[in-house]
């Protein structure tokens, strides 16, 4: 057991180092970082996020915590009409708003010391559906209510140009999981205004960690024997 969560906290040290060797050789984005400033106050994120391009990302995803940063393909803006481009964007923003990250971090850790416990297992993957449902839901208030179905239109574009990342405990992207776009689809098809996605899955985490860090195999203490 031990060995296993060594393993896993090994990768996690790789991982992160890969995002920031990423980071680093990434190029700005030419041009959209003037859009994404205006995207951002219609978000209300409050700290400066800058849009990088790499020719080995594969799909746009969010990175980063002192400095966080949006990465996109090399020459993806070019291949999705200014609609689109901000239906992603906004996405992204909206993992940064909700502190998604640092949550993913965290989830990642209990994860690997409860490997053992499907419990947990299956209340992180609850988990990470209610987050892509809510920065759906951010995303389109963003937006404009109305543009719900260009939304949707837009992940389904996506879904067919573009491979998702392996999923990375400090990166948060639109494509997270194919399984889970049905759900999605169908939430984003019937959105209305005020809906809201997320809190449940929060305390279902909290309740899962504390019940995981509890010993619950206490021993009775033995009678003495006469």
């Amino acid at each position: 057991a031990l060995g296993l969560s060594a393993l896993g906290l090994v990768r996690l040290a790789f991982s992160a180092l890969w995002l920031k060797r990423m980071k680093k050789r990434a190029r700005a984005a030419d041009g959209l970082q003037s859009r994404l400033n205006m995207l951002i106050l219609r978000t209300g994120v409050t700290r400066e996020v800058r849009l990088l391009e790499h020719g080995k990302v594969r799909s746009p995803f969010a990175a980063g915590f002192r400095r966080p940063a949006i990465l996109l393909p090399e020459g993806f803006a070019a291949r999705l009409e200014k609609e689109q481009l901000d239906h992603v964007l906004l996405h992204e923003l909206a993992h940064l708003r909700r502190l998604d990250l640092p949550l993913n971090w965290l989830v990642a850790v209990l994860q690997i010391l409860h490997w053992f416990n499907p419990l947990v297992w299956f209340g992180f993957a609850r988990w990470r559906l209610d987050r892509e449902l809510a920065c759906d839901a951010l995303a389109i208030e963003a937006a404009g209510a109305d543009q719900h179905r260009e939304y949707g239109r837009t992940i389904l574009h996506l879904l067919e140009n573009l491979t998702p990342h392996t999923a990375m405990p400090g990166l948060v992207g639109i494509l997270e999981n194919k399984h889970q776009l049905r759900r999605r689809i169908g939430m984003i098809a019937n959105f209305r205004p005020g809906n809201r996605w997320g809190p449940p899955s929060v305390v279902l985490l909290l309740v899962l960690a504390l019940v995981g860090l509890t010993d619950a195999q206490t021993t009775k203490p033995q009678k003495p024997t006469p």
